[in-house]
């Protein structure tokens, strides 16, 4: 307001004027911070949904040409070269690896194939490593379960985690 209407209104009136106006600005602002939050999570909600999909068309591409052929046509090179050309498309994962379901009854086959054998993961929750300081051997090979699923391809950023079975950790 110019100060000649403010003249007009007394201390009284000038105080109750502010105090109106910053109302009105909290008000927007909060309006605005709102409707950008709102914004936010769809923009999320949307990165979530890409993710999502294109994790889905993963488990396809290695239902395919691992599951199905034999020998499998993806080994870790592959499934690396294929995470970091496509990592744009997963924006809320920093790492993606594939576990394969193991039936007690398969793991001696399935390590003897693999060239390892299945660790526990439980240790490395306690003692969180680095894939700098990470020592596959120090690892304990996971005990005797009815099912394991151990981590057979992995994304480089994580791939220090390939061989570890992801049902041996506690659950959340």
């Amino acid at each position: 307001m110019d100060s000649i209407k403010m003249g007009f209104l007394g201390d009284g009136g000038k105080m109750w004027l502010n105090w109106w106006e910053k109302i009105l600005v909290t008000e927007k602002r909060k309006e605005t911070l709102a409707s950008m939050c709102d914004e936010r999570a769809r923009m999320l909600q949307d990165q979530f949904n890409i993710s999502m999909n294109h994790i889905q068309a993963m488990s396809i591409l290695i239902s395919t040409f691992h599951h199905a052929k034999t020998p499998s046509a993806i080994d870790q090179k592959t499934f690396t070269k294929y995470t970091k050309r496509t990592a744009f498309e997963r924006p809320l994962t920093s790492g993606v690896a594939y576990a394969v379901r193991v039936l007690q009854s398969e793991r001696e086959q399935f390590e003897k194939q693999q060239g390892w054998s299945i660790k526990r993961m439980d240790t490395l929750e306690h003692n969180p490593v680095h894939e700098d300081d990470f020592v596959a051997d120090a690892l304990e090979p996971s005990p005797i379960h009815e099912e394991y699923a151990p981590v057979i391809f992995a994304q480089d950023t994580i791939s220090h985690v390939i061989f570890i079975n992801v049902l041996s950790g506690k659950e959340d």
